[in-house]
């Protein structure tokens, strides 16, 4: 249980177990290639509890993610032909339809 913990604590390597976060399908194919022991997906979720783990986790980031890339494209400045400029031009249409 200790090595389990370790394991889930730790967090899986992508590149090893080819998964960016650990669901109890994993874990359990997991727990079947090290220990040779097959167990249902709903054991996996009961021990993580005894452990006083929670099954939900943050949402991982991606791998190949740009920090530079997000900081230069909240610094993009929006066109006057944004979509709030194109509801009003288009609102204004409306208004001037004889009637």
């Amino acid at each position: 249980m200790d090595e389990l913990r370790e394991l889930v604590v730790k967090g899986p390597d992508p590149k090893v177990h080819k998964v960016i976060r650990w669901r109890c399908l994993d874990l359990r194919a997991e727990v079947k290639r090290r220990f040779s022991v097959m167990v249902a997906e709903r054991t996996i979720g009961k021990w993580l509890r005894k452990m006083r783990l929670t099954r939900l986790q943050a949402r991982p980031f991606h791998p190949k993610k740009d920090a530079a890339a997000q900081e230069a494209f909240k610094k993009l400045q929006f066109s006057p032909e944004g979509s709030l400029a194109r509801l009003f031009r288009r609102d204004q249409r409306r208004d001037l339809v004889s009637r």
